[in-house]
C-alpha cells in the first residue's frame, strides 16, 4: 500500500515486551490522512508535519509545546490532546470553519489560548483552560487588585495617605 492512501491511523499503547520505534517523518508522505489517533505511545518530540486534511486528531500525552506552525487542518472537526505537554495550540489566527471540539483535559501546560475568532462554529471547549493557566490568570487579577487597592488606598500621588484624612488601610484618621 501506498503511504499516500493511507486516510486513517491509530497506534495505541503496547505490551511491555513489545517495542516499536516510531517514524515522525512519514507523516509528510501521508497528505491525505484523515483520522489520526495516538494513545500512550512514548515519543520524545511530536511532528514537524501533520496532514491538512485531518478531520479527527486525538493524541493523548502529546510531547510537543505546540502543533506544527505548518499545520491548517481546515478539515478538523474535533481536536483531543489530552494529558498533553502543549503549551499553546497556535500562534495568531487559524480558520477552522469546520472544528466544533476542542479538549485538553489534564494538559497541565497549557500557558495560553489561541485567537477563536477563525473558529465561528465552535461548541465545545473541555478543560481548555488548565491549572497553570488558572493560575497565570489568578496571578494577574490578584497583581491588579493589588495596584487598584494601592492606588485607593494612597492616592494618585503614591504617597501614604490621601488628602482627605483617610490612612493607608482607608480608615478616617481622627486624630
Amino acid at each position: 500500500m501506498e503511504m499516500e492512501a493511507i486516510e486513517g491511523l491509530v497506534l495505541g499503547e503496547l505490551l511491555e515486551l513489545e517495542k516499536a520505534h516510531w517514524n515522525l517523518e512519514a507523516f509528510p508522505k501521508m497528505p491525505n490522512l484523515k483520522l489520526l489517533i495516538i494513545h500512550h505511545v512514548q515519543l520524545l518530540h511530536g511532528p514537524k508535519h501533520l496532514s491538512n486534511n485531518l478531520r479527527f486528531l486525538d493524541w493523548s500525552e502529546y510531547p510537543s509545546k505546540s502543533l506544527p506552525s505548518n499545520f491548517q487542518p481546515v478539515e478538523l472537526v474535533e481536536l483531543h490532546l489530552l494529558y498533553s505537554k502543549i503549551e499553546w495550540l497556535w500562534k495568531g489566527t487559524k480558520y477552522l470553519d469546520k472544528l466544533k471540539l476542542i479538549k485538553l483535559n489534564n494538559s497541565l501546560n497549557l500557558i495560553a489560548t489561541p485567537d477563536f475568532t477563525g473558529v465561528p462554529n465552535l461548541e465545545k471547549l473541555n478543560d481548555m483552560i488548565s491549572y497553570a493557566l488558572r493560575m497565570l490568570l489568578t496571578a494577574a487579577h490578584e497583581k491588579i487588585y493589588k495596584r487598584s487597592l494601592k492606588f485607593l488606598t494612597k492616592g494618585p500621588s503614591g504617597e501614604g495617605s490621601s488628602n482627605d484624612g483617610h490612612t493607608e488601610r482607608g480608615f478616617k484618621n481622627h486624630s
